[in-house]
C-alpha cells in the first residue's frame, strides 16, 4: 500500500487561507497514516534524481521520496527510503558516527533539500532527524532474509532524434551497497550489500562508491497537533 503526501502539502498551503479545511485534510492524512502497517510505503519529501549522464537540460529531475515503513510505535513511525538517494564516502578520516562527515550532511544540507519547513516539524530530532540505521537496527529488521537489498534511481539522457537536442530522459535502476552508521568489526564502516546481506567487518570509509539510504521517525503526535490547530 502507498500513501501520498499530497494531502499534507495541500493542507499546509491551505493553513492561512482555509483553516478549517486545512484542520480538516490533517486530520485525514493522519487518521490514513495510522492505517498504515509495517511494509507499507509512505511518500515524504522530494529529491533530485542522480544523472548517469549529464543533461542537456539543466530542469532538475525530481521525484517525491518514497519511504518504507520498517517500524510503528504509538506516536511515531520508522521509515527507511525506499531507494538508495546518493552515493557518498562515510567520512574521509574516521568511522565515528557522531563527527562524521555523512552524518553533517544528512542533518545539514540533505535535510533542508529534501524537505520543506512544514515537513521538518514533523520529523523526530532524536537521534537525528534524519540518520543511517544501525547493524543492530539492521539486524532486527532485515537479518539475512536478503530484504536489506536496495536500488538507486538514475536518469539518463538516450537520443530520440537527429537534432543536437533531441535527447529524452530515461529512468533505470541500479543496486549499490549502503551505509550503515556502526564502525566494522574489522575497521572502516559496516555496511549493507548488492544481495542485502549485512556487512559488519566494514570497508574504509572514505569509499564513495557506497549508497545513503537514510531513516527518519515520523512524529504523529505534532501532526495530530497540527490537526487540532
Amino acid at each position: 500500500m502507498s500513501y501520498s503526501q499530497q494531502k499534507f502539502l495541500e493542507a499546509i498551503r491551505m493553513k492561512n487561507s482555509d483553516p478549517k479545511t486545512s484542520a480538516a485534510m490533517l486530520r485525514s492524512y493522519c487518521r490514513g497514516l495510522n492505517e498504515l502497517k509495517t511494509g507499507d510505503i509512505v511518500e515524504f519529501g522530494r529529491h533530485r534524481l542522480t544523472e548517469a549522464v549529464k543533461p542537456i537540460s539543466d530542469e532538475a529531475v525530481e521525484r517525491p521520496i518514497t519511504w518504507q515503513i520498517i517500524d510503528r510505535q504509538e506516536d511515531r513511525l520508522l521509515l527507511l527510503s525506499e531507494y538508495i538517494l546518493d552515493w557518498e564516502m562515510f567520512d574521509a578520516g574516521g568511522d565515528g558516527w557522531e563527527d562524521s562527515y555523512l552524518r553533517e550532511l544528512l542533518i545539514g544540507e540533505y535535510c533542508r533539500e529534501w524537505f520543506t519547513e512544514a515537513e521538518r516539524s514533523l520529523l523526530c530530532i532524536r537521534p537525528d532527524r534524519v540518520f543511517l540505521l544501525s547493524i543492530e537496527q539492521a539486524k532486527a529488521y532485515f537479518g539475512d532474509s536478503g530484504r536489506g537489498r536496495a536500488d538507486m534511481l538514475l536518469i539518463e539522457y538516450e537520443r530520440n532524434g537527429p537534432g543536437e537536442d533531441d535527447w529524452a530522459p530515461r529512468m533505470k535502476t541500479t543496486g549499490c551497497e549502503w551505509w550503515l552508521r556502526t564502525p566494522g568489526t574489522e575497521g572502516g564502516t559496516a555496511f549493507v550489500a548488492k544481495d542485502g546481506e549485512i556487512v559488519e567487518e566494514g570497508f574504509r570509509s572514505d569509499a564513495n562508491e557506497f549508497g545513503v539510504r537514510p531513516a527518519i521517525w515520523l512524529n504523529l503526535k505534532k501532526l495530530r497537533e497540527m490537526s487540532e490547530g
